[in-house]
């Protein structure tokens, strides 16, 4: 049961991180409160943006994999 609640948590953690990292890359193309009429027109182009999403979810599993092996560690 323990593992399972494992992978449902590691699947959370690298989608919020792959997420925050999608939205850093549209704060960084200069997107303020138009959000939406940007991100339509950016999603089409994956070459535009897909660095920021592998990043935030590489950040985002090693911290959460760093937290789990200080936890355990005496």
């Amino acid at each position: 049961m323990k593992r399972i609640w494992t992978l449902r948590a590691w699947v959370a953690v690298c989608a919020l991180g792959a997420a925050l990292g999608f939205f850093i890359a549209l704060i960084g193309a200069g997107v303020s409160f138009q959000i939406g009429p940007i991100m339509l027109q950016i999603l089409p182009h994956p070459s535009l943006y897909w660095p920021y999403p592998v990043f935030g979810l590489v950040i985002a599993a090693l911290i959460f994999y760093l937290a789990g092996v200080l936890r355990n560690s005496n």
